[in-house]
């Protein structure tokens, strides 16, 4: 904020009776967000998960700099699965309790957001790969590896491709009720993890200070409330052939 003053004051900053327009973005984050949401090389379910699969994401964070927490904080957002499955968060870095504090600081909420650990051991140590080697022989696990150092980045991804109009590919023009159902779940497990950690907590609803009495499982959603999410996934199609032309 105080750089934004800076040039704001700067001589010649005010050309033609105007301010500088200063605009503020994470780059850490906005890469996170393009790797974790649709288009990415690297689904955190493997490539699609059944409705009916026991298995559960897991995302392992090695080196917790700016992108780690980016990849940690999209995937938390992102963590819905067809399955009803919440993303496992593990972190392995030398500085591992301290990072921790810094992230609960930003985002109280993170933990109900998903399951979060965080482990203390050097990356170049043969200890690190010991609960690596526990996570994979998981039956019920499907994990991915995030390296996170400033040397080396590897992207991660979950979600659906959308497609140019032109594309010769048959196009989906609507989903079926249980298509719907299963979407719809899956959108409310996104908006209740935003709302967490943007510091939302249950309550009558409150916009202002940020409380709402939907900060719960679908299951426990009044039918009428459910039916947003149901409307919003019927839109899908139509807002897509929009957004082609």
């Amino acid at each position: 904020m105080g750089l934004r003053d800076s040039i704001q004051r700067a001589p010649g900053a005010a050309g033609r009776g105007r301010l500088v327009d200063v605009r503020f973005f994470d780059l850490y984050y906005a890469t996170a967000r393009r790797l974790v949401d649709a288009g990415g090389r690297l689904p955190l379910d493997h490539g699609g998960l059944r409705v009916t699969d026991p298995r559960r994401p897991h995302l392992v964070i090695l080196g917790f700099d700016r992108m780690g927490r980016s990849l940690a904080v999209r995937a938390a957002q992102a963590r819905h699965f067809v399955n009803g499955a919440s993303v496992r968060v593990s972190v392995i870095d030398r500085d591992a309790y301290r990072l921790e504090q810094a992230l609960l600081f930003r985002y109280p909420n993170f933990g109900r957001t998903c399951s979060l650990s965080f482990h203390p051991h050097e990356f170049e140590s043969s200890r690190a790969l010991d609960p690596l080697r526990t996570w994979i022989a998981h039956p019920d696990t499907l994990i991915s590896v995030a390296v996170c150092f400033d040397r080396d980045t590897l992207a991660i991804e979950i979600g659906c491709k959308a497609a140019p109009g032109d594309d010769r590919r048959p196009a989906v023009t609507g989903f079926t009720a249980d298509e719907v159902e299963i979407m719809a779940r899956m959108e409310h497990a996104r908006w209740v993890a935003e709302r967490w950690l943007a510091g939302w907590t249950p309550d009558s609803k409150d916009s202002v200070r940020r409380r709402s009495p939907y900060l719960v499982p679908w299951g426990q959603l009044p039918e009428d409330v459910k039916d947003y999410d149901r409307k919003a996934v019927e839109l899908i199609p139509a807002l897509l052939r929009m957004t082609s032309k």
